[in-house]
């Protein structure tokens, strides 16, 4: 499992690293993202940080790709 790149809106991109095929830390601030199937079969992530947890919907590729070719 390699290391990427995640980036929040508005945030500079932090490398991350792999703790299992679906979760990931950062050691530039205390966070982590799961990633795993919703009830609707449709992907989720949540990130967990400063004691709080946020739940999204991971984008495919394309839908990611969208506000990184605006800037």
């Amino acid at each position: 499992m390699d290391g990427g790149e995640s980036r929040i809106w508005g945030q500079p991109g932090v490398e991350i690293f792999p703790t299992s095929d679906q979760e990931y830390f950062t050691k530039v601030v205390d966070a982590r993202w799961v990633f795993s199937s919703g009830a609707s079969d449709a992907e989720v992530a949540t990130l967990y940080q400063n004691g709080h947890e946020q739940v999204v919907k991971r984008l495919n590729d394309r839908e990611g790709r969208v506000p990184l070719d605006a800037r």
